[in-house]
């Protein structure tokens, strides 16, 4: 049961990883809102290259967290029944224990009046190189760190998808009893720069080779790209919102060139997409709502994927399943 104490002053929160790494993810207090800044501690980087949005070979995580608010209509077990059922291990694990029911555990933050729960998706692009429960681990105490509280929390990892990654229930309560509350910074950024820089720590910095090739492997996908964040960087504004883009007309040899090429690939495959556009020679205007357009198609994949999935254990005898995700809306059209 978690004691009851004063809430922490505003110099006792944000302190440690965060404080000195990223301040963008904290207890919020009073809607404060810390303004960013980024320094990857024990890291060499280029000279300015974190003033300029850029962190060369920084290992790549996909982060996704939201939180789910607790309503009689919303079971929070179903949601660990869910997955549980869908880990080979059939079994989650906290900071202590490798055998823990995550179906009861949610259930009794629930039936204890908790206002609310966070849910965040870890997927390392290096996950097949990492010990994803070590990984998970240390990343919670990471939080901790740097929210200046502890953390109740357990977690199950998946292999049911092309890229191995762990699912984290986050209890919405801090040390103190308190509600424990995220900034938009925290979820935007700021979990994702703790792992990242886990990642980086763990298995050091991305070489040119795996640069090149993990872009080699998104040339065509139909969502935001490593790729397409650098186009938009470099982009230009011009009339009407849209952005212009002119690359290089020599290609150069060596990584440099290859990285023209894949440049140059991306945008003939955005312009399919209808988001950009050739004016003459390499000049190229993008759209002003690339991004989003292609934030919502990744969406829409994830979407898809998981109807997939849905459908492939209907088809399994025996299988209690539920046809919804505790505490997700979707609205609008799938077409």
């Amino acid at each position: 049961m978690a004691k009851s104490k004063p809430r922490p002053s505003r110099a006792e929160v944000g302190t440690g990883i965060f404080k000195e790494s990223d301040r963008r993810i904290r207890v919020r207090i009073r809607g404060e809102r810390t303004p960013p800044k980024l320094r990857i501690r024990g890291l060499k980087l280029p000279p300015g290259a974190l003033s300029q949005g850029i962190k060369p070979g920084i290992r790549r995580v996909t982060v996704k967290a939201s939180f789910v608010k607790n309503t009689r209509k919303l079971p929070w077990s179903k949601h660990g029944f869910y997955l549980m059922r869908e880990s080979a291990k059939k079994r989650a694990f906290d900071a202590v224990s490798e055998e823990v029911d995550l179906a009861d555990r949610l259930r009794g933050w629930q039936e204890e009046g908790d206002r609310h729960m966070f849910r965040i998706i870890l997927s390392p692009e290096d996950a097949d190189r990492l010990d994803l429960g070590a990984y998970t681990r240390e990343y919670v105490r990471r939080l901790e760190k740097g929210l200046g509280t502890g953390l109740e929390w357990a977690a199950v990892e998946h292999d049911n998808t092309d890229h191995p990654h762990v699912h984290i229930v986050l209890r919405g309560k801090d040390d103190r009893g308190q509600d424990l509350v995220l900034s938009r910074d925290a979820i935007r950024t700021g979990l994702r720069t703790v792992a990242q820089e886990l990642a980086t720590q763990e298995l050091g910095l991305r070489s040119p080779e795996e640069i090149l090739a993990s872009r080699e492997k998104t040339l065509e996908n139909a969502y935001l790209t490593e790729i397409d964040r650098g186009l938009f960087f470099r982009a230009q504004p011009g009339r009407n919102g849209a952005r212009i883009l002119t690359l290089p007309k020599k290609s150069g040899s060596g990584d440099r060139g290859e990285k023209l090429r894949q440049d140059r690939e991306r945008l003939e495959v955005l312009k399919g997409f209808g988001l950009a556009r050739e004016i003459r020679g390499d000049t190229w205007q993008i759209a002003d709502n690339a991004e989003e357009v292609l934030k919502s198609m990744g969406l829409m994949r994830d979407i898809q994927k998981r109807r997939a999935l849905v459908e492939g254990n209907a088809s399994r005898p025996g299988l209690p399943f539920s046809l919804a995700w505790t505490g997700e809306t979707l609205s609008g059209k799938i077409l």
